[in-house]
């Protein structure tokens, strides 16, 4: 089903956020709002808001697609308000992204 799709697929871009694998995240968000788009009466939800607001945040600095965001902020059920300060936060520059260091974990296999 579309709705166990989606919920994957989020579970699969909370877990990016968390490893800071940041190229599969933006992939793995554009999948949600794909999926989204092709049932849109389905939502995300999340016991962590945190998580949800740093997902949206790092997709906002990410994207230059206007329509992908605000597709994004319905889907996880942000307020404008939440929406509106997180963007002023990226804007700011004061949103720090962890990435994974791949130098450091190729090094470490070895």
């Amino acid at each position: 089903s579309v709705k166990g799709k989606l919920r994957l697929l989020f579970v699969q871009a909370i877990s990016f956020l968390r490893q800071g694998k940041a190229a599969e995240l933006t992939s793995t968000v554009n999948n949600v709002i794909a999926c989204h788009n092709a049932v849109p009466d389905e939502s995300v939800s999340w016991k962590d808001k945190d998580e949800l607001m740093d997902v949206y945040a790092y997709y906002y600095k990410n994207t230059q697609d206007a329509s992908k965001v605000a597709a994004l902020q319905g889907i996880l059920a942000l307020t404008d308000q939440e929406t509106s300060s997180l963007k002023e936060l990226v804007d700011s520059g004061k949103f720090s992204f962890e990435q994974e260091n791949e130098d450091y974990e190729k090094a470490s296999i070895f």
